[in-house]
């Protein structure tokens, strides 16, 4: 069943990517940058507070929770901006926009997710930033995003 979820999650992020308009990130990239660096930062961070607050979690229980809900769904995002409603009531933009932050912010929970499994894990804070930032950030998202960057300029010219 989790494979299951994997692939279908999967496919909807890349549906999201497909129908995005041509060169749509070019002319485009601040405003979903700002949605994916501070506003998914502040929604992990909110979410977490009001965990911790609310139902009495320890705070990096909190974080690893918070860290799981705070992305955007692109599944559930697509009751947003499509079928006949919203073509007449979401501008365009605004629809365009939520496709592409609810696609591209699904693998942008990880480093969350883990900076707070590494702080609960680890001995030291120094030691967990350490960890985290050579594990997750270098090794996999700088690596994903450099492959995903190659598999996007070498898929064309594969025709």
């Amino acid at each position: 069943m989790l494979e299951a979820c994997r692939v279908l999650i999967a496919i909807q992020v890349m549906i999201a990517g497909i129908e995005l308009p041509g060169r749509y990130l070019r002319t485009q990239l601040t405003s979903v940058m700002l949605l994916l660096t501070a506003l998914m930062l502040v929604k992990w961070l909110t979410t977490a507070l009001l965990m911790w607050a609310i139902l009495g979690l320890d705070y990096l229980d909190a974080l690893i929770i918070a860290a799981c809900v705070a992305p955007t769904d692109p599944v559930l995002a697509n009751s947003i901006v499509k079928g006949k409603y919203a073509e007449r009531h979401v501008p365009t933009n605004i629809r365009d926009l939520l496709s592409a932050e609810s696609g591209a912010n699904d693998g942008l929970g990880y480093p969350f997710l883990y900076i707070a499994l590494y702080l609960k894990t680890n001995a030291t804070v120094g030691g967990a930033l350490a960890d985290w930032a050579v594990n997750i950030l270098v090794y996999q998202v700088v690596f994903s995003i450099g492959l995903g960057a190659l598999i996007g300029v070498g898929a064309p010219s594969a025709r």
